[in-house]
């Protein structure tokens, strides 16, 4: 069974969380069901979701798929952040015509960048050797509130410890640059304007025919927690001016 939740009504976007921390990374990001229908989703052997004993990239894009069915969703825009948007863009090249429009937040096709790279082994290192102070890091580093940072630490401990790995490997050799081209509908690409280490991965999205570019002024990476208010216009903004397009 995938646990997601299902908010409000209008054109459905759905959002894909990165390693280990389930749907409640998104926890701001609920505010946009008053005006769409917002999935929040918890992956595999994430959060409320049951364990499956293959975890794979493409095993991830038929979660997402399975969300979309079970929700009588013929389309959706679909967002993926940091490493959830490996999923977000081996889903909309699976299923281009399920895929409404692409929001990437922090996104890259591949791991090209050294710092990237380390930050991958730091926590695929730390799962295997003390899981509780990488889900203590990340909750840290994704907001200032001490009930906010305690609620996303609690919810990543929930993650199956294989799957939570397997996560981190399957996007750490994941590589689609060489099929951006066959992205044709429409993408946003959001960015903290102070994460370089993750915009080295920029150029590659030249190739995509329909492409554009969001930077949140004095943001790292985490857009979606830290400036949630930004974000969140960015998306709306998006699908309001793709809908009149």
């Amino acid at each position: 069974m995938l646990f997601y939740k299902d908010l409000g009504s209008g054109v459905p976007i759905l959002f894909i969380h990165p390693p280990g921390m389930g749907h409640k990374v998104f926890r701001y990001q609920q505010s946009l069901s008053t005006k769409y229908r917002v999935l929040l989703m918890d992956l595999n052997g994430h959060g409320q979701s049951d364990v499956r004993t293959t975890t794979s990239v493409e095993q991830f894009v038929l979660d997402v798929k399975s969300v979309l069915d079970h929700g009588h969703i013929e389309q959706a825009v679909i967002c993926g952040y940091s490493a959830g948007g490996m999923i977000a863009q081996a889903f909309a090249l699976a299923f281009p015509n399920r895929t409404l429009r692409l929001v990437l937040a922090g996104g890259f096709p591949k791991v090209s960048s050294r710092i990237l790279d380390a930050e991958f082994r730091l926590g695929m290192w730390l799962i295997k050797r003390n899981p509780e102070k990488l889900a203590e890091i990340i909750a840290k580093g994704h907001s200032q509130m001490k009930q906010f940072q305690l609620e996303l630490q609690h919810y990543m401990l929930k993650a199956n410890r294989h799957v939570w790995y397997q996560f981190y490997q399957a996007t750490y050799h994941y590589d689609c640059s060489h099929s951006l081209h066959n992205l044709m509908m429409p993408i946003l690409l959001v960015y903290g304007k102070r994460e370089v280490w993750v915009k080295k991965h920029l150029s590659m999205y030249e190739v995509c025919p329909n492409c554009t570019l969001y930077e949140i002024p004095q943001s790292f990476h985490q857009t979606p927690t830290k400036t949630p208010l930004e974000f969140n216009q960015a998306i709306d903004y998006f699908v309001r001016v793709e809908e009149r397009g």
